[in-house]
């Protein structure tokens, strides 16, 4: 896959050394050397106070994830329903991959730094590779995005047909939240910066849902996914977030 798709960015703080050797432990699965670091946008950092001050986040006068005008007479049920500093770090950090993307040409993988490979990789990333050679997704000329990433744990049957014939299946316009791994071109980098100018929902559903439900995006995701992350409040939970804490 990694013939197909040259370019990889990995989004990770520069003092946060236990996730970057974590980083290359799992690229070393694969003997991939030629990872970009992007250094990840802090909570606390002038940018981000600075889309607060020009009023180019939400506001908390209702809730982003229903935009919901009764919010304040307590209808919202959500509990994380505000754009918090962490989060517009998060969306800023893509940002950064997105114009460092348009530096290159063909395929580009986006990482965050808690990703590691699951079992069976290795016969996903194959599968990967032949769909995008199959269908010259790498010489698509519109927005292109492939879901490879994903903490959402796939149903029992993408399951089955994995484990049974090595097989995953390729969902069109299906919205999972794919931020710790997908696959991009330089349409969908264009796209992104085109209609990014302030925070009013959180990165990934902007990226895998809102670009692709108002944009002509082919986006698919890829079941069960290769890829997983250990930061989500998981069984497997390896490390605590470090852009969100003063650590």
């Amino acid at each position: 896959m990694f013939d197909i798709v040259k370019n990889t960015y990995i989004i990770n703080l520069r003092e946060d050394l236990g996730r970057y050797n974590h980083c290359l432990y799992e690229l070393s699965k694969i003997n991939h050397q030629k990872a970009h670091f992007i250094s990840a946008v802090r909570y606390d950092d002038d940018i981000v106070k600075n889309f607060y001050t020009n009023n180019k986040v939400k506001n908390f006068d209702s809730c982003f994830r229903c935009d919901d005008i009764n919010y304040l007479k307590n209808y919202c049920e959500h509990h994380n329903n505000i754009i918090t500093p962490m989060q517009v770090g998060n969306f800023l950090s893509f940002r950064k991959v997105m114009e460092k993307k348009l530096e290159s040409t063909g395929l580009g993988l986006v990482l965050e730094d808690d990703f590691y490979f699951k079992k069976g990789y290795i016969k996903a990333f194959s599968n990967i590779s032949g769909f995008i050679l199959k269908y010259n997704l790498n010489n698509i000329n519109e927005p292109l995005l492939i879901r490879i990433g994903s903490h959402t744990k796939a149903k029992k049957r993408y399951n089955i047909l994995f484990t049974l014939f090595g097989k995953n299946k390729f969902i069109q316009n299906s919205y999972n939240m794919a931020n710790p791994g997908f696959i991009f071109n330089n349409k969908f980098a264009e796209l992104f910066l085109d209609n990014f100018d302030v925070v009013n929902t959180t990165s990934d559903n902007f990226i895998h849902k809102i670009l692709c439900r108002d944009n002509k995006v082919t986006n698919f995701s890829v079941l069960p996914f290769p890829i997983s992350q250990y930061t989500h409040k998981s069984d497997n939970e390896k490390f605590t977030s470090s852009i969100d804490r003063n650590s």
